[in-house]
């Protein structure tokens, strides 16, 4: 008998972008439960804070019952092992992501071998999304209706002012 997996999501969702969400639309049809991990890091600077980007993140989602949103500030192979049985899940843009994402599977493998990272790659037309380019598209005063959703579009252009 199978048992059922929660699909950790991992990732720092500043902002939450249409690649993302297609990802996670695509894991709440695999998992029965998907959490979406907003990290905080000491090695980025956000525009948004973490209670924001969760914010930003739960509006995006909604329409996605089986899936939830919250932050960490720890080790994501913690918050995995408290949320158990559980596997992490990473998306690759293309294979230029692969090796960074791998050292950090890897580096989660030795820190607890019972929880697996699995790789979902993104769609082709959104492989060119990301987060620091939406950003920098923002700052630049660029259209962002292709990247982001709409309300989100709006909160980058007012944190920005």
């Amino acid at each position: 008998m199978k048992k059922e997996l929660t699909a950790i999501f991992p990732g720092s969702f500043d902002p939450i972008t249409i690649g993302h969400i297609d990802v996670l639309r695509r894991l709440s049809k695999t998992f029965s439960r998907v959490i979406v991990l907003v990290s905080e890091s000491s090695l980025k600077s956000n525009l948004f804070s973490s209670e924001e980007r969760v914010i930003l993140a739960r509006a995006a989602l909604q329409k996605l019952k089986n899936i939830s949103v919250v932050s960490h500030a720890g080790l994501t192979i913690e918050f995995a092992r408290q949320n158990s049985p559980s596997v992490l899940v990473r998306s690759l843009r293309g294979m230029s992501d692969f090796d960074y994402e791998r050292s950090i599977a890897e580096a989660n493998r030795l820190l607890d071998s019972q929880i697996d990272t699995y790789f979902i790659f993104g769609r082709p037309e959104y492989t060119g999304i990301a987060s620091s380019l939406v950003k920098e598209i923002a700052k630049h005063g660029g259209e962002l209706s292709k990247f982001v959703t709409p309300e989100i579009a709006k909160a980058i252009k007012k944190k920005l002012k």
